[in-house]
């Protein structure tokens, strides 16, 4: 059994802030705010970086269209994109949290088809002890970085620190997908994840089943049915609620017109927009945007 000992050793904040995009929380029941910000609407799309690493308890979010358990002694990493759905911790909740821009973190050199692979696949990855240790040990070092108040190199500390722990979620993101890639004997689970990838690279220009199918080298009607299979739905429902999530975060964030959110989706017109999201809501955006 581990010895946790050291991880409750409570930093001497709840919150760290270095600057307005430089956040670390120890916190208890309550993740919804931290992760997406005061005020902020669910869904949400995230500007910057988060790794939470959950001690105890489990958090569930949805995210992406995809639903993830981050049980005690693992960790997961949100990037810029990303968009929150739901978020909920037990009751006994104790995670740690930081919460960064892109200033902080430069890609470190890592195997980015991988990494960016097991994003998309699961984000969610579980951390052996030494490195649950030397994590939480980062954070600790970065909360007491910030505390120090005559040191105009904190922030080139606290990058380095970022960029390790960085590295270590991407090397265990890269161990999982290879445990998953050598367990997926399934023809119907490869293409899923094939066809999930590129629609996350890819909805918001690419929106007939046609375009996916061509890169996967198989008819649209066929892949329709091994993603079926694989997931529950046809292929083309996958492409339309990436659309209407992305959508909808797009709207709640009161930023963007709906001609500017239109195109932003490659609709054609407002008005092809407002028929496709009347169809799948029930309701104009706009009546969404304001309920």
């Amino acid at each position: 059994m581990r010895n946790l000992t050291y991880l409750y050793n409570k930093m001497e904040h709840k919150q760290c802030q270095l600057d307005d995009d430089f956040h670390i929380y120890e916190s208890y029941g309550n993740c919804v705010e931290p992760l997406i910000g005061k005020g902020a609407s669910l869904p949400h799309k995230q500007e910057g970086y988060a790794v939470l690493i959950c001690l105890q308890g489990n958090t569930e979010i949805k995210m992406n269209l995809h639903e993830y358990i981050v049980n005690s002694h693992e960790l997961i990493l949100v990037s810029p994109g990303d968009i929150v759905e739901e978020l909920t911790c037990s009751d006994d909740a104790h995670y740690l949290l930081c919460v960064f821009n892109g200033d902080y973190f430069k890609e470190v050199n890592v195997e980015n088809s991988l990494i960016n692979q097991q994003l998309v696949l699961n984000p969610v990855t579980k951390m052996e002890i030494a490195e649950e240790e030397e994590i939480t040990t980062l954070f600790r070092l970065m909360a007491n970085k910030m505390a120090e108040t005559d040191n105009p190199y904190k922030r080139k500390a606290i990058n380095g620190y970022i960029q390790v722990v960085m590295s270590l979620g991407y090397n265990n993101l890269r161990r999982e997908l290879q445990l998953q890639e050598a367990h997926t004997d399934s023809r119907s689970q490869q293409v899923f994840h094939q066809f999930i990838l590129l629609v996350q690279q890819h909805y918001r220009t690419e929106h007939s089943i046609s375009f996916y199918a061509n890169l996967i080298c198989l008819t649209p009607k066929y892949l329709s049915q091994l993603v079926q299979q694989a997931s529950g739905r046809l292929a083309g429902d996958w492409i339309n609620q990436y659309l209407l999530l992305e959508a909808k975060a797009l709207l709640l964030s009161h930023t963007y017109s709906i001609l500017e959110i239109s195109e932003s989706l490659s609709f054609s017109s407002p008005s092809a927009f407002i028929a496709f999201f009347k169809k799948h809501t029930g309701m104009t955006p706009k009546k969404f945007m304001n309920e």
